[in-house]
């Protein structure tokens, strides 16, 4: 920004000319009202509207100068509060005589009238108007601070809404990022079991990992992706998980047609499924079904998730992704979203939900 903007910008010349205007003809119906009442009889119409015109243009030229003037000097000499204070409660009570004195000299040159400017005479006028003068300074010098105030906390809220968007996106690229060495990890695992069993089926999983990798590191870097996206991922994992566990492990998704654009988080599916995985099998859970179901209506996108293995323990948090997922859910809806997992009907059930985005 440029000392000129800081000075006084065109919006709020803008205001200080309309609130001159509407002074104007208010006090110009007023001379009018007064006129046709019986006084200011010397005066023609045309130099009646004429005086009241020239009283409110020297008036705004007086206080637009003082203002301007005072604010320069602030912000190239540093003036203290009390000083700017000072100055404009003395050019405030000035208004009053500078008016009567451009008034005088207006009318002698103008209506040939032979008004003394004298310091006398000058005060004389000055002591009847100046409260008024002194209220119209002040009311045109607080519209000017109150622009600049309003302004300056409108900057400070779009710059704190900034830094806020910035630190979220740091924020979910950290959560984001959690998840891929720990599914990483779990991965590569799983192939080098495959890799002594059956090469080949390892290698097509190593190309599926490269390609699971590549789109979830782009989804790192955003905080939505589509669900298509979304599901793809969820796809080439569970195409992972087929080759590993072959009939050991039976994955059903259910997806609700025409919803393959809306918005959603990236990296929620995988996580819960892989979570399923881990925590499913036991002594008892050697078969392993898991369902999704994805559904969307106007509000809200859903997510259920059921599997049959080993029941969740209350004393467990459901694991790193599953705790990776509530907080970045969190981070992006606040309140206005759930991540809950529990024991119902003989299944392990976890049911996901956020506002619908598309």
């Amino acid at each position: 920004m440029n000392k000129g903007r800081q000075i006084l910008d065109k919006k709020v010349l803008l205001y200080i000319l309309a609130f001159v205007l509407i002074a104007f003809v208010l006090s110009a119906s007023s001379a009018i009202l007064a006129k046709m009442g019986g006084r200011y009889q010397s005066y023609s119409w045309e130099a009646l509207i004429a005086n009241v015109a020239f009283r409110y243009i020297s008036k705004f030229g007086y206080i637009l100068i003082a203002i301007v003037g005072i604010r320069y000097a602030r912000v190239r000499f540093g003036l203290p509060n009390f000083l700017v204070v000072c100055l404009h409660i003395i050019l405030g009570t000035g208004l009053t005589f500078f008016s009567v004195a451009s008034q005088i000299v207006f009318g002698n040159l103008i209506y040939g009238f032979n008004d003394p400017l004298t310091w006398q005479y000058v005060t004389e006028g000055a002591l009847m108007g100046t409260d008024y003068n002194f209220f119209l300074y002040f009311c045109i010098l607080v519209l000017v601070y109150a622009y600049y105030y309003f302004k300056k906390q409108q900057s400070y809220q779009e710059q704190e809404a900034k830094l806020r968007a910035q630190l979220l996106d740091i924020k979910i690229q950290t959560l984001t990022a959690q998840i891929q060495p720990h599914f990483l990890f779990n991965t590569l695992n799983d192939i080098s079991a495959l890799i002594d069993i059956d090469p080949e089926r390892a290698q097509n999983a190593i190309s599926d990992l490269s390609e699971l990798l590549r789109q979830s590191l782009q989804g790192s870097e955003q905080r939505l992706i589509a669900l298509e996206e979304e599901r793809n991922m969820l796809d080439r994992y569970v195409s992972i998980l087929n080759m590993r566990f072959q009939e050991k492990v039976e994955i059903d998704i259910h997806q609700q047609t025409e919803i393959e654009q809306v918005q959603v988080p990236p990296l929620i599916l995988q996580p819960i499924v892989e979570n399923a995985v881990k925590h499913g099998f036991s002594m008892t859970h050697d078969q392993l079904k898991i369902a999704v179901h994805i559904r969307a209506d106007e509000k809200r996108v859903n997510y259920r998730l059921t599997n049959n293995g080993q029941p969740f323990k209350k004393t467990k948090d459901g694991g790193l992704g599953l705790r990776n997922i509530q907080n970045r859910l969190e981070t992006l809806f606040g309140d206005d979203q759930g991540c809950s997992i529990e024991n119902k009907d003989g299944l392990v059930v976890v049911n996901v939900h956020f506002p619908r985005i598309s």
